[in-house]
């Protein structure tokens, strides 16, 4: 495009102020759009939004705003991200991990000097125990999908249930993003 532009006789058309006016709201809105990404906005929306919602819950201009930017899907990354490194026991170095392909939880595993193994649904109980896997986290999709809930998988593999986090799904009517999986986090006995 650059290159049709530098062409001869072009230069009449850069010149006019149509031109020039479009290139500038082109430039506008794209620092508009740079400054309100939700995953990292550049202005203080979680200082302006959570506060607005604390005093409007009703309004739905400032609900939708705060499950945007205050309840993001990035910062629901970072929360679930947060319980594991909480959550997990800082001795344990293998972790199992039931989850779904491409999984994007995978990587908050590994904080704190995990070490992630996958589990299979058709692994047998016996295979965790030789692989030295005290604990596993299980993606609630995947576990819905291969075992239909919790309780049948837990029963498998003689699990107790550790901790649960429950994604926050006031952003699921507000957003198009996927639905993130609950997390279970369960202990072989």
């Amino acid at each position: 495009f650059p290159l049709f532009l530098a062409r001869p006789g072009h230069e009449p058309l850069v010149r006019q102020h149509g031109w020039q006016r479009f290139g500038l709201a082109i430039m506008a809105l794209t620092a508009v759009m740079i400054v309100t990404l939700t995953d990292r906005p550049l202005f203080p929306a979680q200082t302006i939004f959570r506060p607005l919602y604390q005093r409007y819950p009703k309004s739905e201009f400032v609900s939708n705003e705060y499950y945007y930017y205050v309840e993001s899907y990035y910062q629901a990354i970072e929360a679930r991200r947060e319980f594991l490194e909480k959550t997990l026991p800082p001795g344990e170095k293998v972790i199992g991990y039931f989850a779904q392909i491409c999984d994007i939880d995978e990587s908050g595993i590994w904080l704190g000097g995990h070490r992630a193994v996958s589990v299979l649904p058709n692994d047998p109980p016996a295979r965790l125990r030789e692989l030295g896997i005290h604990y596993v986290v299980l993606n609630g999709n995947a576990l819905n999908i291969a075992y239909g809930n919790i309780w049948h998988w837990m029963k498998k593999y003689n699990g107790t249930l550790v901790d649960q986090y429950v994604f926050h799904r006031k952003m699921l009517e507000v957003s198009n993003m996927g639905v993130p999986a609950d997390f279970y986090i369960v202990k072989l006995n």
